[in-house]
């Protein structure tokens, strides 16, 4: 009696909403009972409810074996495998539920969500439209399973790229529901999607008020905590994924968000404990072929081998392949002769980092064999590099307002015969266009790793960053230029004046200024330990750092990092956005040397520092990313400043610290580089992208 006595308690805790209290009394009701199939399957959902899946998928088990055939004990554990990325694992469980009772249309909701999951939007579509006709649109009575069905149509439609059509199903769900939590989050991210200030501002009010009405639900603060990473409130957004993963202990989304949000504010007082959890999670994940819970982009800053970072991409791959369907585009066939059609598939047509980069290339190819267009889903910023890049290009394709399946289409309809995908998996990336395959042939150029799909046929790289025995870390064939890969805009103008040493709080000359303009989310730990041990060994020096909007709390971090290992914070000086580039790059000349990252290394920074005269010391690892300053280093004509050990690193620093005759060299020769050097000679740089297109289409 006493064993009943404790399971109807449970039972009754379950229908007041005392989750928790339910919860902590299953582990003694279960021993107790071990026979009692009703009980397993209300243990399945408390556990999943409070977070605890291990102990869901357990007691989920316990229940399809004591009672195989009721619906309700396949269809609680398909809810676990849901929540535990599992999605195929909880179609199938969905299935049997369904199979136990044809008519049981939880099972088969569930079923679409499973679907929507595994991003098989059409078949969730269709099925979420027949649930609908028959519950009835005009039936009020039953608004909440209305609200239900049109709040999941709606996420199905958005995600199969009808956004308009999702945001009308969603709007119309929160009006019948505004209280439903799913709604509200799916509502927000579709008014992301669709973009815009407006929707920006009125997914934040949504997500702010779904805190309020469930501040239980770890979605919605993770979903909030998203969004002010959106705006660059970093602490903010922190906040909110502390409280999301509070919630819910066991979700790898929350603490991937969260260690990739402390990151960026250089707050390391969690990276032991919290990076190590990911990183065996994420381990563990690929072992077992789950979802992972970092992606391609946020594995690259964080310390993954080569082989982690292409096992993680390999997964993405896969997973973006899996959720499009095959596509057949009508080609026109190529005649001998004719030009080949390159495209330009990207969003950094704009002010931004490869925009910058690659202004130089589209006008440069010869015309007698190439076409060239922008396949462009940029924002129109307006800006200078922008009108270039468009301007030098032969025709524009305009995507912005297409979706995915949409924008392939126009792709493949004007002929593109080699499509060049510019950093498709960093964010904002369109990467299932490329799924679609569009192109008669597609590569990848200027995104520094590989992206594990069999829908990329090429890659473009160099020896120093991509050499021998690195093609184990590639899905595509890499196809390396003779020269440093990574284009240079040998145009670019610097400021003939610049504000004193005093006007950026440096000291006067001898003090020696370490400068790292690198973004502060590149910099570890065991970077800043490198660092501080140069300041400490060079007295009077001080590191000038970059920081981005986040800046005062950056500041505040690095400073306190700086006490931590003995040097005084007031020796790290913080340099602050400027709105020009020519002004940025003049202020390289208060510095003494750029000080490279080791993880993610500079990139654009490092092609920055070296035009404007500045060196750069470097210590490749086993990435790409890492290696991309050598790369440049060896173009200019400056091998000695690529280090081979982190502790070759610091005796150099030190070395030049104390050389300036050295340094000086160092600097003359940087510039002579510039005019004689192969790093900015552009128009090389293309003859040798045209030998490698030809190559890939004869």
């Amino acid at each position: 009696m006493e064993d009943e006595s404790n399971s109807e308690e449970i039972r009754r805790l379950v229908r007041e909403g005392e989750v928790a209290a339910a919860a902590a009394r299953l582990p003694g009701a279960l021993a107790a009972g071990p026979g009692d199939a009703g009980l397993a399957i209300v243990a399945t959902e408390v556990f999943r409810r409070v977070g605890r899946l291990d102990e869901a998928l357990a007691a989920g088990e316990r229940a399809v074996t004591l009672a195989p055939g009721e619906p309700a004990a396949w269809n609680n554990r398909g809810l676990v495998r849901l929540d535990g990325d599992d999605p195929a694992g909880a179609e199938a469980d969905f299935r049997q539920a369904v199979s136990c009772r044809p008519g049981y249309d939880r099972g088969r909701y569930n079923l679409a969500q499973a679907w929507i999951a595994q991003g098989r939007t059409g078949e969730a579509i269709a099925l979420l439209e027949e649930l609908l006709a028959r519950v009835g649109t005009t039936n009020e009575a039953g608004a909440g399973s209305v609200a239900r069905l049109l709040g999941s149509l709606g996420q199905a439609r958005v995600l199969a790229g009808n956004v308009e059509g999702g945001l009308r199903d969603l709007r119309e769900a929160h009006r019948r529901q505004p209280e439903g939590a799913s709604i509200a989050l799916n509502l927000a991210g579709a008014l992301l999607a669709a973009g815009g200030k407006a929707g920006e501002a009125e997914a934040g009010r949504l997500l702010q008020e779904a805190v309020r009405r469930h501040p239980d639900s770890a979605s919605a603060w993770h979903d909030l905590g998203a969004w002010h990473e959106r705006q660059e409130r970093l602490v903010e957004a922190r906040e909110c994924h502390v409280r999301a993963l509070e919630l819910r202990p066991g979700n790898l989304r929350a603490l991937a968000a969260l260690v990739d949000v402390r990151r960026r504010l250089c707050d390391w007082s969690a990276e032991p404990a919290e990076g190590a959890r990911l990183r065996t999670a994420v381990r563990l994940a690929l072992r077992a072929g789950r979802s992972c819970p970092v992606g391609p982009a946020a594995s690259l800053r964080q310390p993954f081998s080569a082989a982690e970072q292409y096992a993680i991409a390999r997964a993405e791959g896969r997973r973006l392949a899996s959720r499009v369907p095959v596509e057949r585009y009508a080609r026109q066939p190529k005649k001998p002769g004719d030009q080949i059609r390159l495209g330009f598939f990207s969003r950094e047509f704009a002010h931004s980092v490869a925009g910058h980069l690659a202004q130089g290339l589209f006008g440069r190819f010869d015309r007698n064999l190439f076409e060239v267009w922008a396949c462009d889903y940029s924002p129109d910023d307006g800006s200078a590099v922008r009108r270039r890049i468009l301007g030098d290009c032969d025709g524009v394709l305009s995507l912005r307002e297409l979706s995915d399946a949409a924008a392939a289409r126009a792709i493949a309809a004007a002929g593109i015969d080699i499509l060049v995908e510019i950093t498709s998996y960093l964010p904002g990336g369109r990467p299932g266009v490329l799924a679609r395959r569009p192109g008669r042939v597609q590569l990848s150029y200027l995104y520094p790793a590989s992206l594990g799909a069999d829908f990329i046929d090429y890659f473009l790289t160099d020896a120093v960053v991509s050499p021998p025995g690195d093609e184990a870390y590639f899905s595509e064939k890499l196809v390396r230029l003779p020269g440093c890969y990574l284009p240079a805009n040998g145009e670019q103008a610097i400021a003939a004046e610049t504000p004193d040493r005093a006007h950026w709080g440096l000291p006067e000359e001898p003090g020696f200024v370490f400068a790292s303009f690198n973004a502060p989310d590149k910099i570890d730990a065991a970077t800043y330990d490198c660092w501080m041990r140069l300041l400490a060994a060079v007295p009077g020096s001080v590191l000038w750092q970059r920081v981005g909007r986040a800046g005062d709390v950056v500041a505040e971090n690095l400073r306190r990092e700086a006490r931590l290992r003995g040097i005084d914070g007031e020796r790290i000086v913080f340099a602050p956005p400027v709105p020009r580039v020519e002004d940025h790059l003049a202020r390289h000349r208060h510095a003494d040397v750029l000080l490279d990252t080791f993880i993610h290394g500079a990139h654009a920074t490092a092609m920055d520092a070296l035009w404007a005269g500045l060196p750069v010391l470097t210590c490749p690892g086993q990435t790409l990313a890492s290696r991309v300053a050598a790369s440049l280093l060896t173009a200019a004509g400056l091998p000695e400043l690529i280090a081979g050990s982190r502790a070759e690193y610091e005796r150099l620093g030190v070395s030049l610290a104390r050389d300036r005759l050295t340094l000086r060299a160092l600097r003359e020769r940087l510039l002579e580089s510039k005019k004689t050097g192969r790093l900015y000679d552009g128009d090389r740089l293309v003859r040798e992208l045209e030998r490698a297109f030809l190559g890939m289409v004869s």
